[in-house]
Protein backbone atom coordinates (compact mmCIF):
# COMPACT_ATOMS: atom_id res chain seq x y z
CA UNK A 1 0.00 0.00 0.00
CA UNK A 2 1.46 3.51 -0.33
CA UNK A 3 2.47 5.31 2.66
CA UNK A 4 0.33 8.49 3.64
CA UNK A 5 1.93 11.57 3.26
CA UNK A 6 2.30 13.31 7.04
CA UNK A 7 0.93 16.82 7.53
CA UNK A 8 2.01 19.51 10.36
CA UNK A 9 -0.24 19.59 13.09
CA UNK A 10 -1.38 22.83 14.72
CA UNK A 11 0.08 21.18 18.12
CA UNK A 12 3.39 20.56 16.68
CA UNK A 13 3.30 24.09 15.40
CA UNK A 14 2.46 25.57 19.27
CA UNK A 15 4.85 23.58 20.83
CA UNK A 16 7.67 24.88 18.19
CA UNK A 17 6.38 28.17 19.01
CA UNK A 18 6.51 27.43 22.96
CA UNK A 19 10.16 26.07 22.42
CA UNK A 20 11.44 29.15 20.73
CA UNK A 21 9.94 31.80 22.98
CA UNK A 22 11.30 29.62 26.17
CA UNK A 23 14.67 29.99 24.26
CA UNK A 24 14.63 32.94 23.91
CA UNK A 25 13.26 34.33 27.20
CA UNK A 26 16.54 31.72 28.45
CA UNK A 27 18.80 33.86 26.53
CA UNK A 28 17.51 36.83 27.63
CA UNK A 29 17.36 35.52 31.62
CA UNK A 30 21.14 34.65 30.69
CA UNK A 31 21.99 38.04 29.43
CA UNK A 32 20.47 39.95 32.08
CA UNK A 33 22.30 37.73 34.50
CA UNK A 34 25.84 37.87 32.61
CA UNK A 35 25.36 41.87 32.91
CA UNK A 36 24.51 41.88 36.73
CA UNK A 37 27.51 39.56 37.70
CA UNK A 38 30.02 41.80 36.00
CA UNK A 39 28.80 45.03 37.82
CA UNK A 40 30.33 46.92 40.81
CA UNK A 41 28.27 46.37 43.92
CA UNK A 42 29.60 50.14 45.17
CA UNK A 43 32.69 51.95 44.50
CA UNK A 44 35.23 53.81 46.87
CA UNK A 45 34.46 56.44 49.18
CA UNK A 46 35.20 60.05 47.56
CA UNK A 47 36.16 62.52 50.51
CA UNK A 48 36.09 66.23 50.60
CA UNK A 49 36.70 68.71 53.20
CA UNK A 50 33.97 70.91 53.70
CA UNK A 51 34.82 73.21 56.65
CA UNK A 52 37.69 73.68 59.11
CA UNK A 53 36.45 76.29 62.55
CA UNK A 54 39.50 77.19 63.77
CA UNK A 55 40.01 79.43 67.35
CA UNK A 56 43.94 80.77 67.46
CA UNK A 57 43.66 80.79 71.34
CA UNK A 58 42.88 77.76 71.68
CA UNK A 59 44.53 76.59 68.61
CA UNK A 60 41.70 73.68 68.45
CA UNK A 61 40.98 73.27 64.93
CA UNK A 62 37.62 71.40 64.37
CA UNK A 63 37.43 69.59 60.71
CA UNK A 64 34.31 68.44 58.90
CA UNK A 65 34.78 65.99 56.22
CA UNK A 66 31.95 64.75 53.34
CA UNK A 67 32.01 61.37 52.18
CA UNK A 68 29.93 60.13 49.24
CA UNK A 69 30.09 56.52 47.88
CA UNK A 70 27.98 55.64 44.86
CA UNK A 71 26.33 51.73 45.41
CA UNK A 72 24.09 49.64 43.97
CA UNK A 73 20.88 47.66 45.60
CA UNK A 74 19.17 44.38 44.85
CA UNK A 75 16.11 45.43 42.75
CA UNK A 76 15.22 41.73 42.24
CA UNK A 77 15.96 37.81 41.76
CA UNK A 78 15.90 35.94 38.20
CA UNK A 79 15.79 32.28 38.95
CA UNK A 80 17.67 30.24 36.30
CA UNK A 81 18.32 26.63 36.56
CA UNK A 82 16.92 26.56 40.15
CA UNK A 83 19.29 29.14 41.09
CA UNK A 84 18.72 33.06 42.31
CA UNK A 85 20.49 35.75 40.48
CA UNK A 86 20.28 39.10 41.86
CA UNK A 87 19.26 42.07 39.14
CA UNK A 88 21.08 45.41 40.80
CA UNK A 89 19.52 48.74 40.51
CA UNK A 90 20.88 52.16 39.05
CA UNK A 91 23.79 53.91 41.08
CA UNK A 92 22.16 55.53 44.03
CA UNK A 93 24.72 57.78 46.58
CA UNK A 94 25.14 57.94 50.18
CA UNK A 95 26.95 60.87 52.35
CA UNK A 96 28.33 60.86 55.63
CA UNK A 97 29.79 63.66 58.09
CA UNK A 98 33.40 62.32 59.36
CA UNK A 99 34.02 65.12 62.56
CA UNK A 100 37.35 65.37 64.21
CA UNK A 101 39.27 68.05 65.89
CA UNK A 102 43.21 68.83 66.55
CA UNK A 103 45.27 70.68 68.46
CA UNK A 104 47.55 72.79 65.92
CA UNK A 105 50.00 73.48 67.78
CA UNK A 106 53.25 74.79 65.98
CA UNK A 107 54.36 71.10 66.40
CA UNK A 108 51.47 69.80 65.34
CA UNK A 109 51.53 72.22 62.49
CA UNK A 110 55.18 71.05 61.42
CA UNK A 111 54.50 67.03 61.30
CA UNK A 112 50.88 67.36 59.54
CA UNK A 113 51.40 66.01 56.18
CA UNK A 114 52.70 62.99 58.56
CA UNK A 115 49.34 62.89 61.02
CA UNK A 116 48.37 59.61 62.36
CA UNK A 117 45.35 60.28 60.93
CA UNK A 118 44.63 59.53 57.67
CA UNK A 119 42.40 62.02 56.83
CA UNK A 120 44.47 64.57 58.37
CA UNK A 121 47.57 63.49 56.59
CA UNK A 122 45.89 63.26 53.04
CA UNK A 123 43.97 66.85 53.90
CA UNK A 124 46.91 68.28 55.50
CA UNK A 125 47.70 71.03 53.09
CA UNK A 126 44.10 72.12 52.57
CA UNK A 127 43.67 72.38 56.14
CA UNK A 128 46.08 75.27 56.53
CA UNK A 129 44.54 76.94 53.18
CA UNK A 130 41.52 77.02 55.15
CA UNK A 131 42.61 78.15 58.51
CA UNK A 132 44.27 81.11 56.12
CA UNK A 133 46.90 82.62 58.60
CA UNK A 134 50.07 83.32 57.11
CA UNK A 135 51.68 83.01 60.04
CA UNK A 136 50.79 79.38 60.63
CA UNK A 137 52.25 78.23 57.67
CA UNK A 138 54.72 75.39 58.45
CA UNK A 139 58.37 74.90 56.70
CA UNK A 140 57.43 71.37 54.95
CA UNK A 141 54.40 73.40 52.85
CA UNK A 142 56.31 76.06 51.96
CA UNK A 143 59.20 74.31 50.67
CA UNK A 144 56.29 72.14 49.02
CA UNK A 145 55.11 75.39 47.43
CA UNK A 146 58.33 76.75 46.65
CA UNK A 147 59.18 73.11 44.72
CA UNK A 148 56.36 73.54 42.67
CA UNK A 149 56.36 77.12 41.51
CA UNK A 150 60.41 76.00 40.57
CA UNK A 151 58.90 73.08 38.65
CA UNK A 152 56.28 75.01 37.01
CA UNK A 153 59.19 78.14 35.94
CA UNK A 154 61.51 75.13 34.74
CA UNK A 155 58.99 73.25 33.03
CA UNK A 156 57.08 76.33 31.09
CA UNK A 157 60.98 77.29 30.21
CA UNK A 158 61.74 74.00 28.92
CA UNK A 159 58.51 74.16 27.03
CA UNK A 160 59.75 77.24 25.25
CA UNK A 161 63.09 76.07 24.47
CA UNK A 162 61.94 72.98 22.94
CA UNK A 163 59.17 74.31 21.02
CA UNK A 164 62.09 76.71 19.26
CA UNK A 165 64.69 74.39 19.06
CA UNK A 166 61.91 72.23 17.10
CA UNK A 167 61.46 74.80 15.24
CA UNK A 168 64.72 75.41 14.08
CA UNK A 169 65.37 71.60 13.41
CA UNK A 170 62.25 71.58 11.64
CA UNK A 171 63.71 74.74 9.73
CA UNK A 172 66.74 72.85 9.49
CA UNK A 173 65.60 69.68 7.27
CA UNK A 174 63.67 71.67 5.14
CA UNK A 175 66.62 73.73 4.16
CA UNK A 176 68.63 70.41 3.59
CA UNK A 177 65.67 69.24 1.67
CA UNK A 178 65.93 72.22 -0.71
CA UNK A 179 69.18 72.02 -0.44
CA UNK A 180 69.59 68.58 -1.87
CA UNK A 181 66.42 69.32 -4.72
CA UNK A 182 68.72 72.30 -6.25
CA UNK A 183 72.15 69.82 -6.17
CA UNK A 184 69.85 67.04 -7.99
CA UNK A 185 68.43 70.13 -10.29
CA UNK A 186 72.44 71.64 -10.55
CA UNK A 187 73.43 67.66 -11.98
CA UNK A 188 70.70 68.27 -14.59
CA UNK A 189 71.62 71.78 -15.37
CA UNK A 190 75.53 71.21 -15.82
CA UNK A 191 74.63 67.96 -18.19
CA UNK A 192 72.94 70.52 -20.45
CA UNK A 193 75.71 72.53 -20.35
CA UNK A 194 77.83 70.00 -21.13
CA UNK A 195 75.15 69.05 -24.15
CA UNK A 196 74.67 72.28 -25.72
CA UNK A 197 78.43 73.07 -25.44
CA UNK A 198 79.20 69.93 -27.49
CA UNK A 199 76.63 71.28 -30.26
CA UNK A 200 78.13 74.71 -30.23
CA UNK A 201 81.50 72.66 -30.62
CA UNK A 202 79.92 70.88 -33.51
CA UNK A 203 78.61 74.00 -35.20
CA UNK A 204 81.94 75.47 -34.88
CA UNK A 205 83.22 72.72 -36.86
CA UNK A 206 80.48 73.47 -39.90
CA UNK A 207 80.39 76.67 -39.76
CA UNK A 208 84.44 76.70 -40.20
CA UNK A 209 83.96 74.04 -43.08
CA UNK A 210 81.13 76.61 -44.46
CA UNK A 211 83.05 79.76 -44.57
CA UNK A 212 86.03 77.66 -46.64
CA UNK A 213 87.39 77.60 -50.03
CA UNK A 214 84.98 75.57 -52.69
CA UNK A 215 86.29 73.16 -54.39
CA UNK A 216 84.90 73.01 -57.93
CA UNK A 217 85.68 69.38 -58.52
CA UNK A 218 83.04 68.22 -55.77
CA UNK A 219 80.94 70.64 -56.91
CA UNK A 220 80.46 69.10 -60.47
CA UNK A 221 81.03 65.26 -58.52
CA UNK A 222 78.33 65.81 -55.93
CA UNK A 223 75.64 67.23 -58.39
CA UNK A 224 75.99 71.15 -56.21
CA UNK A 225 75.36 69.13 -52.96
CA UNK A 226 78.36 70.58 -51.69
CA UNK A 227 77.63 74.03 -53.02
CA UNK A 228 74.68 74.20 -50.20
CA UNK A 229 77.46 73.44 -47.71
CA UNK A 230 79.16 76.48 -48.75
CA UNK A 231 76.10 78.40 -49.56
CA UNK A 232 75.58 81.75 -47.70
CA UNK A 233 71.67 80.49 -46.39
CA UNK A 234 72.99 77.53 -44.74
CA UNK A 235 76.12 80.01 -42.79
CA UNK A 236 73.25 82.47 -41.87
CA UNK A 237 71.38 79.16 -40.15
CA UNK A 238 74.44 77.98 -38.99
CA UNK A 239 75.41 81.12 -37.11
CA UNK A 240 71.36 81.59 -36.00
CA UNK A 241 72.13 78.48 -34.40
CA UNK A 242 75.13 78.51 -32.41
CA UNK A 243 73.30 81.93 -31.19
CA UNK A 244 70.70 80.16 -30.01
CA UNK A 245 72.89 77.43 -28.69
CA UNK A 246 75.21 80.11 -26.67
CA UNK A 247 71.60 82.07 -25.63
CA UNK A 248 70.79 78.66 -23.53
CA UNK A 249 73.69 77.79 -22.50
CA UNK A 250 74.50 81.28 -21.06
CA UNK A 251 70.63 80.98 -19.55
CA UNK A 252 71.29 77.64 -17.95
CA UNK A 253 74.64 79.19 -16.17
CA UNK A 254 72.97 81.77 -14.88
CA UNK A 255 70.26 79.37 -13.26
CA UNK A 256 73.34 77.10 -12.14
CA UNK A 257 75.16 80.27 -10.66
CA UNK A 258 71.36 81.25 -8.81
CA UNK A 259 71.30 77.45 -7.98
CA UNK A 260 74.98 77.62 -6.18
CA UNK A 261 73.80 80.52 -4.51
CA UNK A 262 70.84 79.16 -3.06
CA UNK A 263 73.07 76.18 -1.96
CA UNK A 264 75.02 78.45 -0.06
CA UNK A 265 72.30 80.47 1.76
CA UNK A 266 70.56 77.30 2.47
CA UNK A 267 74.44 75.57 4.42
CA UNK A 268 74.82 79.31 6.20
CA UNK A 269 71.42 78.82 7.52
CA UNK A 270 71.36 75.67 8.57
CA UNK A 271 75.08 76.30 10.31
CA UNK A 272 73.20 79.12 12.08
CA UNK A 273 70.25 77.39 13.13
CA UNK A 274 72.63 74.92 14.67
CA UNK A 275 74.67 77.47 16.14
CA UNK A 276 71.36 78.88 17.46
CA UNK A 277 70.12 75.36 18.93
CA UNK A 278 73.37 75.10 20.94
CA UNK A 279 73.32 78.17 22.62
CA UNK A 280 69.58 77.78 23.42
CA UNK A 281 70.68 74.14 24.69
CA UNK A 282 73.15 75.86 26.73
CA UNK A 283 70.75 78.72 27.95
CA UNK A 284 68.31 75.74 29.29
CA UNK A 285 71.00 74.33 31.14
CA UNK A 286 72.14 77.75 32.75
CA UNK A 287 68.32 78.66 33.41
CA UNK A 288 67.96 75.05 35.24
CA UNK A 289 71.08 75.45 37.32
CA UNK A 290 70.24 78.80 38.21
CA UNK A 291 66.63 78.06 39.10
CA UNK A 292 67.95 74.76 41.33
CA UNK A 293 70.23 77.53 43.02
CA UNK A 294 67.48 79.44 43.46
CA UNK A 295 65.08 77.22 45.11
CA UNK A 296 68.10 75.88 47.22
CA UNK A 297 68.21 79.59 48.32
CA UNK A 298 65.00 80.05 49.36
CA UNK A 299 64.45 76.50 51.19
CA UNK A 300 67.67 77.68 53.21
CA UNK A 301 65.77 80.83 54.12
CA UNK A 302 62.43 78.82 55.63
CA UNK A 303 62.40 78.90 59.52
CA UNK A 304 60.07 76.56 61.03
CA UNK A 305 57.56 77.45 63.28
CA UNK A 306 58.73 77.72 66.98
CA UNK A 307 58.22 74.46 68.98
CA UNK A 308 60.62 75.27 71.90
CA UNK A 309 62.02 78.42 73.45
CA UNK A 310 65.33 79.12 74.39
CA UNK A 311 67.37 82.16 75.47
CA UNK A 312 69.36 81.68 71.98
CA UNK A 313 66.48 82.50 69.99
CA UNK A 314 66.24 85.80 70.69
CA UNK A 315 62.84 87.95 70.34
CA UNK A 316 59.89 85.87 68.84
CA UNK A 317 56.80 87.29 67.25
CA UNK A 318 53.89 86.47 69.78
CA UNK A 319 51.63 85.32 67.47
CA UNK A 320 54.57 82.39 66.95
CA UNK A 321 54.77 81.47 70.49
CA UNK A 322 50.56 80.69 70.73
CA UNK A 323 51.23 77.28 69.44
CA UNK A 324 54.47 76.30 71.85
CA UNK A 325 54.06 72.90 73.72
CA UNK A 326 53.52 73.72 77.13
CA UNK A 327 56.62 73.36 78.97
CA UNK A 328 56.89 75.11 82.49
CA UNK A 329 59.58 77.86 82.39
CA UNK A 330 61.50 80.03 85.10
CA UNK A 331 63.18 82.77 84.66
CA UNK A 332 62.60 86.56 83.16
CA UNK A 333 60.80 87.44 79.91
CA UNK A 334 60.56 90.65 77.97
CA UNK A 335 57.65 92.03 75.95
CA UNK A 336 58.73 94.52 72.92
CA UNK A 337 56.38 96.49 70.72
CA UNK A 338 58.12 96.51 67.50
CA UNK A 339 56.33 99.54 65.99
CA UNK A 340 57.62 101.70 69.14
CA UNK A 341 60.22 99.96 70.72
CA UNK A 342 58.63 100.35 74.29
CA UNK A 343 59.35 97.21 76.31
CA UNK A 344 57.97 95.35 79.24
CA UNK A 345 60.18 93.53 81.68
CA UNK A 346 58.95 90.71 83.95
CA UNK A 347 59.33 87.36 85.58
CA UNK A 348 57.86 84.15 86.59
CA UNK A 349 57.98 80.93 87.79
CA UNK A 350 55.82 79.50 84.87
CA UNK A 351 56.63 82.21 81.88
CA UNK A 352 54.10 80.67 79.24
CA UNK A 353 51.26 80.46 82.22
CA UNK A 354 51.86 84.22 82.58
CA UNK A 355 52.53 85.56 79.15
CA UNK A 356 48.94 83.95 78.60
CA UNK A 357 47.41 85.83 81.46
CA UNK A 358 48.91 88.86 79.02
CA UNK A 359 47.93 88.28 76.05
CA UNK A 360 45.01 86.22 74.42
CA UNK A 361 46.97 84.60 71.43
CA UNK A 362 48.05 88.43 70.27
CA UNK A 363 45.16 90.28 71.96
CA UNK A 364 45.80 91.94 75.26
CA UNK A 365 44.15 90.95 78.00
CA UNK A 366 45.07 93.98 80.15
CA UNK A 367 45.05 97.94 79.67
CA UNK A 368 48.69 97.88 79.84
CA UNK A 369 49.37 97.18 76.15
CA UNK A 370 45.66 97.16 75.25
CA UNK A 371 46.65 101.60 74.54
CA UNK A 372 48.85 100.83 71.63
CA UNK A 373 47.52 97.72 70.68
CA UNK A 374 43.79 99.41 70.20
CA UNK A 375 45.16 102.74 68.42
CA UNK A 376 47.53 100.70 65.82
CA UNK A 377 45.87 99.71 62.66
CA UNK A 378 44.26 96.39 62.73
CA UNK A 379 46.36 94.81 59.90
CA UNK A 380 49.47 95.37 61.93
CA UNK A 381 48.31 94.09 65.49
CA UNK A 382 49.12 90.58 64.64
CA UNK A 383 52.42 91.45 64.41
CA UNK A 384 52.63 93.88 67.24
CA UNK A 385 54.19 92.26 69.92
CA UNK A 386 57.46 90.38 70.25
CA UNK A 387 58.92 88.25 73.70
CA UNK A 388 61.97 86.82 74.57
CA UNK A 389 62.32 84.15 77.49
CA UNK A 390 65.90 84.32 79.76
CA UNK A 391 65.52 80.91 82.04
CA UNK A 392 67.13 81.65 85.10
CA UNK A 393 67.16 78.97 88.39
CA UNK A 394 66.48 81.48 91.38
CA UNK A 395 64.48 83.84 92.75
CA UNK A 396 67.82 86.19 93.77
CA UNK A 397 69.06 85.74 90.38
CA UNK A 398 65.48 86.94 88.98
CA UNK A 399 65.10 90.03 90.94
CA UNK A 400 68.44 90.61 90.19
CA UNK A 401 68.27 90.13 86.76
CA UNK A 402 64.71 91.81 85.96
CA UNK A 403 66.31 95.04 87.39
CA UNK A 404 69.72 95.03 85.08
CA UNK A 405 67.18 94.49 81.75
CA UNK A 406 64.35 97.39 83.23
CA UNK A 407 67.18 99.43 83.26
CA UNK A 408 68.83 98.06 80.08
CA UNK A 409 65.81 98.89 77.88
CA UNK A 410 64.56 101.90 80.12
CA UNK A 411 61.13 100.36 80.50
CA UNK A 412 60.71 101.77 83.41
CA UNK A 413 60.52 106.04 82.21
CA UNK A 414 59.86 105.29 78.15
CA UNK A 415 58.54 101.70 78.47
CA UNK A 416 55.59 99.74 79.95
CA UNK A 417 57.12 98.87 83.61
CA UNK A 418 55.98 100.83 86.43
CA UNK A 419 58.75 99.70 88.80
CA UNK A 420 62.32 99.57 89.25
CA UNK A 421 61.96 95.78 89.96
CA UNK A 422 61.00 94.15 93.00
CA UNK A 423 63.32 95.42 95.93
Amino acid sequence: MPRHKSFITATQINRWISASNAKKSREVKNNIIEKNSNLERETRPVVKLQEVNFDKVTRIAKIVFISEQKYRTIDRYITQNYQKHPIYSNWKTKTKEIKCSVKLTNQVLENLNHHDEELIREFAEDIIKEIGDNDLIPSWLYKKWISEEIDFDLHNHEVRTRNEITSLHNGTKSYYTEHEQIKKKNKIILHNINQLKNALHHLDIKLNIAKGKKNLFLLIITFYIYHYKYSDFRINKLEAKRIQTQFLINKESELLLKNEKLCLDYEQSMKSNDAKMKVLEQELINVKRNLMQKQLDMLEEIVPLVTEISSLEGFIPLNRINGIEYRQIKGCYIIRNVYNEKYYIGQSKDILKRISQHFSGTTPKNILFAEDYYSTDVALRSNMFEIKIIELETKDVMDEREKELILQYDSFNSGYNRTNGND
